[in-house]
């Protein structure tokens, strides 16, 4: 059955038609090591979702995921800057319970695998947010231009 965009229209989601614009996030402090990084993030502003409550999205998630990617690589290979933006070729994320405090939200990637590839590198890792809250395993790829 073909819909019209009226008959839609009551079952449209606020936050995805639009309202994720009205986040904003900032990286409050990373710790980086070899096969680790760590990232606090505070949530500044955000959409009020018809509950009322602020939850931490995945889309959100995935923000901060490759954010996160991007600065390790950097870090690993002894860059001065970023050389483009990472290939996040596969993720997978559970969402085992709410995250309701928008302050403080601890985002981690475990790095399990790395490799280099033609133009760059790629990274395995487990993922871990505001403890495991939100746990799975990302694969990307940071481009090197090598």
């Amino acid at each position: 059955m073909q819909m019209t965009c009226e008959q839609i229209q009551p079952f449209l989601s606020g936050y995805l038609m639009g309202g994720w614009r009205e986040d904003e996030l900032r990286l409050i402090s990373v710790d980086v090591e070899r096969d680790r990084i760590t990232g606090i993030v505070d949530v500044l502003r955000h959409y009020a979702p018809g509950d009322g409550e602020f939850h931490f999205t995945v889309p959100q998630a995935f923000l901060w995921i490759a954010q996160l990617g991007i600065i390790h690589g950097c870090w690993d290979h002894h860059l001065d800057r970023k050389p483009g933006e990472i290939y996040l070729r596969e993720i997978a994320l559970q969402c085992r319970a709410a995250v309701r405090n928008p302050r403080g939200i601890e985002v981690t990637i475990n790095i399990t695998a790395r490799r280099k590839v033609a133009g760059g590198c790629f990274y395995q890792g487990t993922l871990a947010i505001a403890g495991e809250a939100f746990v799975g395993e990302a694969k990307y790829v940071l481009p090197l231009g090598e």
